[in-house]
């Protein structure tokens, strides 16, 4: 009698055991989305954006997918200015200081807000669940002379930062730096 419970414990383990070890579906998402979310363009001189929106209506979709895409580019420069603005603040030895906190906010909300004229569109495309994809980009040249110029903007309201040569140092870490998009999706 107890091997004939032991033999069906382990016979129950065993269909368990072959139901765990089954395929598992593909993630919902990951199949049909467009080639450039999965394998995003690269090239040194230009930075992109992706964004992707589900569930709106047709026209709102695509302007809330563009509107994703762009700001990806804006916090892909965001994220190299902040760390460029904390290198020099740590090296001046204000770092923490209250201007420098007002400073990076000031700073991160204006190139989120600044709505870049020269990003472009490159393709647009559907996914099978509703998703709607961007691809933008913007030449890393026209980058620099709109985030310096935010940057300049920005500086001449705080004394700590008025003599600093950011639009340089900017310059010298944009080219440095390899920018990929973080893709934006709800």
């Amino acid at each position: 009698m107890k091997k004939q419970g032991s033999f069906l414990l382990i016979l129950i383990a065993l269909v368990f055991l072959l139901i765990g070890c089954g395929s598992s579906p593909k993630p919902a998402g990951n199949r049909d989305t467009p080639a450039f979310v999965s394998n995003p363009p690269e090239d040194k001189a230009m930075i992109f954006g992706i964004g992707g929106v589900q569930k709106a209506n047709a026209r709102q979709q695509i302007q809330l997918a563009d509107t994703r895409a762009c700001q990806d580019i804006a916090e892909q420069l965001g994220s190299l200015v902040q760390g460029m603005i904390a290198d020099y603040s740590r090296e001046a030895g204000i770092e923490g200081s209250q201007a420098v906190l007002e400073f990076q906010e000031a700073v991160g909300r204006s190139l989120l807000t600044a709505g870049f004229a020269d990003v472009h569109l490159i393709k647009r495309e559907s996914a099978e669940d509703g998703t709607i994809y961007s691809l933008v980009v913007i030449k890393k040249t026209d980058a620099l002379r709109h985030t310096a110029n935010i940057l300049d903007t920005e500086a001449t309201r705080f004394v700590e930062f008025k003599n600093v040569n950011f639009p340089g140092e900017l310059e010298r870490r944009l080219g440095a730096a390899r920018m990929k998009p973080t893709i934006i999706v709800n």
